[in-house]
């Protein structure tokens, strides 16, 4: 019991750092900082998915590298002590992609940069203290075998799967401009086919592995998944206060009130706490969301992913890979079911999201129209978070306006409101009988194929 309490301590602890600069900054500089500082800070963060995993659920494999690793890496981060706690952004280079004029650099600074350095100084040493101590009480439970060196052979794919996204950073940075723009990712362009083939096949292969397990194993193996695209999800809190995520440098973007933020929560308590009201909002409305997107990643002017390799895109298309298998796969697997009447809650859920985001963005928009930098000086444009669409229509099309009413220097287009809640049930319905069809038409298909073999 009490190694569960350092542990959830430990994530608590990771969530409050991701909020800080210093966190996954140094991944995207890698010539600023020593090789042995990055390998010993990506150790640290794959004991984010592997403590959890050892402490909550006696995995075995996760344990046998945690008892051995983790003692030791934790007393050598200590050594970079100094490095990791004295970044600063203010003196530091960061990559400007969006090009932020002075001005809204300083009030972005003003708000992101809001943890003290006293508690980054403090977040260091008690990260590596609760990891320090959560291995060590495993490695006396269990003791040493030479046998525990085999599940090391998992490791390369452990730290795989949490590598920071946007360690390839200096790499493209080097790169040629005709390399440049080949890999630059533009909609409907052969990165876009490619990405949407990847959902489909990486979905089929991770259902075709797990159905041979029984349910108890696929569930660790989900809950793990879920880890990995949290760890990656609290990365881009990190990332916006740095160099920023796609079109958005402002910790605002943080907030889990766009469609598949929101529903990575929903994932995650879905999948830990086993609960059937969860696993049918997930399928039905955050699968379908996911799936969206790579049909239409964003409409032209209104994203910034670069490259294949930049972070942005890394990022958006790993987490949203993530969210759709983990929406879709607990039914897949007959973990849960789905059927027609249970659409009634996820409808409901989705209207409150569609208010919550409305009101939320309004909010921040008006706060935001009110920062000034020291000079005086306010944004040169007025800050829409754009939450769930609920600002800006991510289609070219205008809307009536005889529901629109003011707060503040917004306008709320209810009238589009309800459009947009409209089209997503649409959009959600529409996949809810794909998947129920589907099936069902592969299997009459083979059942004709084989009565006419025979």
């Amino acid at each position: 019991m009490f190694n569960k309490i350092l542990v959830s301590i430990l994530l608590i602890l990771f969530t409050i750092n991701s909020f800080t600069f210093n966190m996954y900054y140094p991944f995207g500089h890698l010539d600023l900082f020593p090789s042995a500082f990055i390998l010993i800070e990506i150790i640290k963060i794959s004991s984010i998915l592997l403590l959890p995993l050892a402490i909550y659920y006696n995995h075995k494999v996760s344990r046998n590298i945690a008892k051995i690793i983790y003692p030791i890496f934790s007393l050598l981060s200590f050594i970079y002590i100094d490095t990791y706690t004295s970044m600063n952004k203010l003196n530091l280079p960061f990559i400007n992609s969006n090009n932020l004029d002075v001005t809204t650099q300083n009030i972005y600074n003003s708000i992101n940069l809001f943890m003290p350095e006293e508690i980054i100084y403090f977040l260091f040493i008690f990260i590596n203290i609760f990891i320090f101590i959560s291995s060590l009480m495993i490695f006396i439970e269990d003791k040493f075998d030479e046998s525990d060196l085999y599940s090391f052979k998992f490791l390369p794919l452990i730290l795989l799967s949490v590598i920071p996204l946007n360690i390839l950073t200096s790499y493209v940075n080097t790169l040629s401009p005709e390399i440049i723009k080949f890999i630059t990712f533009n909609n409907f362009t052969i990165w876009h086919f490619l990405m949407f083939f990847l959902l489909i096949v990486v979905t089929l292969l991770a259902y075709k592995y797990l159905k041979k397990f029984d349910q108890s194993k696929q569930l660790l193996y989900l809950r793990a998944l879920t880890i990995i695209m949290f760890i990656h999800f609290f990365s881009k809190h990190s990332m916006l206060i740095g160099d920023g995520y796609n079109i958005y440098n402002s910790i605002f973007a943080s907030i889990p009130l766009f469609i598949c933020d929101i529903g990575k929560y929903i994932v995650l308590i879905a999948i830990f706490t086993n609960k059937k009201v969860f696993y049918n909002i997930a399928y039905f409305v955050h699968s379908a969301g996911a799936l969206t997107v790579f049909f239409y990643f964003g409409k032209e002017g209104t994203h910034n992913y670069g490259t294949i390799l930049n972070y942005s895109f890394l990022y958006f298309t790993l987490t949203h890979l993530l969210l759709f298998i983990l929406s879709v796969l607990p039914v897949m697997l007959k973990i849960t079911t789905f059927k027609l009447k249970d659409v009634k809650i996820p409808i409901v859920y989705y209207g409150v999201v569609i208010l919550v985001s409305t009101f939320t963005s309004v909010g921040i928009t008006n706060f935001m129209a009110g920062v000034k930098d020291v000079n005086n000086l306010s944004l040169p444009f007025i800050y829409e978070p754009n939450y769930a669409f609920t600002q800006i229509c991510p289609l070219p099309v205008n809307f009536p306006t005889f529901m629109n009413f003011k707060i503040g220097i917004c306008e709320v287009n209810m009238f589009y409101e309800i459009v947009l809640y409209i089209a997503y049930i649409v959009i959600f319905f529409t996949f809810f009988i794909f998947q129920y069809y589907a099936p069902k038409l592969v299997n009459k298909v083979k059942i004709k194929y084989f009565m006419k073999a025979k």
